[in-house]
């Protein structure tokens, strides 16, 4: 066997990953909305199967949001 031949790995695979992974971190944190609104709670009942109502109202929420259960 000959002898291995070790590459030096630079900014582009070291570092840059990781600062576009950080930069996407806060981008989403910025962006987050902090508080709770009743229609966001409504979908989220709504999407954990909470909800005593019947779900023929609403069929294509049913199937987008069945592979959340």
């Amino acid at each position: 066997m000959g002898p291995e031949l070790k590459v030096e790995m630079g900014f582009t695979q070291r570092r840059l990953p990781w600062l576009i992974a950080a930069g996407a971190l806060l981008l989403f944190v910025i962006t987050l909305n902090h508080s709770a609104t009743s229609a966001g709670i409504a979908s989220l009942v709504r999407a954990a199967g909470w909800d005593w109502r019947s779900n023929v109202v609403a069929p294509i929420h049913v199937i987008l949001t069945f592979p959340v259960r």
